[in-house]
């Protein structure tokens, strides 16, 4: 834990490893509670001491997981710039994602909830439906 708070102390370059550990942490957390203040910020600091690499996407896609998950602006730009050595599988859905986000199409609300909504509500129609039928 003592190494977690140094991370986020400081003011350099997070490696990928030591990315993924904290993010071990924050991602349940901003998860389960989008409006915990202290984690977003330390989020948007770590992912902003991130460095972007096409042979290395953990930045960007950090980034896109924050802006989706936050509905908070990027902490890098690595949001809006996914590297191609992401599979294209992954890659597209996560674009498409981010051009709802960036043509505000979500409803003022953080992507991943306007996604989980969706889904919730095409479960309750087909539900509905099927029973009709």
């Amino acid at each position: 834990m003592e190494r977690f708070i140094r991370l986020l102390l400081s003011d350099e370059v997070v490696p990928d490893a030591q990315a993924n550990q904290a993010f071990s942490l924050l991602v349940p957390i901003i998860e389960r509670t989008p409006a915990a203040t202290e984690a977003v910020e330390s989020a948007r600091n770590l992912i902003g001491r991130c460095p972007w690499s096409e042979s290395s996407p953990l930045a960007s896609v950090l980034d896109w997981w924050f802006v989706v998950t936050t509905g908070e602006p990027s902490a890098n730009g690595g949001a809006h710039r996914l590297p191609e050595t992401l599979d294209e599988s992954v890659r597209n859905p996560m674009r498409a994602i981010m051009h709802l986000v960036d043509n505000h199409l979500v409803g003022g609300m953080p992507a991943a909830e306007w996604l989980q909504k969706q889904r919730s509500l095409d479960v309750r129609v087909r539900h509905k439906l099927t029973r009709v039928v």
